[in-house]
């Protein structure tokens, strides 16, 4: 697509020009703005910005259904066509990187009162994450196993990178994992959404992501272990949650199925943070 030239420094031509066409692309400016910049019959004119203009729609579809499959899966082409125009318009691309158009999609569809796709957007959207996240330096059973009891008190733990634990009120993990099945002779699950909160974790484990509920106590260590706590702090904390003597040998249980899940890392020792 030619422009005609409407200053003399090619640079700041070229800039300009730039702006216009994204305002364009992305509902912000209008055909008569950019339509001075090109060259030939008006007609013509709007049949190739028309054709860009699809195009760029066409793409972020392909980029969000590759973000959102299930959730593409589970509204149907055409809806979900839909829902990434509508969800464009409000929301145009404003990252270097395809990878993060998509990241403002849950709240989006909570606004517009979708509460279990929102819920399903967040949870494929975290495993997502769990996937990129960086490679951060991680606990060993053999390290967590030779520390003394003088270690513990002041000793603090952080969560990987990958992990995430999220706060549903619906049955949106079930339903991404029918998604992805062939239902055969099962009876589909039916989507509900309920007043009270499923706990669930999202962590990357040998480049593959997992996730699975939590029991309350589990979730509240969790949360404890993202404000990066000392053992100590940790541990009062839970003794108002449950029995004071079943607080460490909880806390040690959970840290060892989670260290060889490689959830957790050495903060205070190794000065990670």
């Amino acid at each position: 697509m030619a422009f005609t030239e409407k200053e003399n420094d090619p640079a700041k031509m070229l800039a300009s020009q730039q702006v216009i066409m994204q305002a364009f692309l992305t509902h912000e400016g209008s055909l008569t703005t950019i339509a001075p910049f090109i060259e030939g019959p008006a007609d013509e004119i709007q049949q190739r910005l028309a054709i860009y203009y699809d195009a760029y729609r066409g793409r972020m579809v392909d980029i969000l259904r590759v973000a959102y499959p299930k959730l593409a899966v589970c509204l149907g082409d055409d809806a979900f066509a839909d829902l990434v125009v509508a969800y464009s318009a409000k929301h145009p691309s404003s990252h270097p990187s395809a990878r993060y158009i998509g990241q403002l999609l849950p709240d989006f569809l909570h606004q517009h009162e979708q509460p279990i796709l929102a819920e399903l957007a967040q949870f494929e959207w975290a495993l997502g994450d769990a996937l990129d996240a960086a490679n951060t330096p991680l606990l060993t059973l053999t390290e967590l196993l030779s520390l003394n009891d003088l270690d513990w008190p002041a000793l603090q733990l952080a969560l990987h990178a990958s992990v995430q634990v999220l706060e549903l009120h619906s049955n949106a993990p079930m339903l991404w994992q029918q998604l992805g099945q062939q239902l055969a002779d099962n009876k589909p699950t039916t989507p509900h959404y309920e007043q009270t909160i499923t706990h669930w974790i999202i962590w990357r484990y040998q480049q593959t992501a997992y996730f699975t509920s939590l029991d309350v106590p589990s979730a509240r260590l969790f949360h404890l272990l993202q404000q990066k706590l000392s053992f100590a702090d940790i541990c009062a904390a839970l003794c108002d949650e449950m029995p004071e003597e079943g607080v460490s040998p909880f806390i040690v249980h959970f840290l060892q199925h989670w260290v060889a899940q490689d959830c957790i890392c050495y903060l205070a020792q190794k000065g990670y943070d």
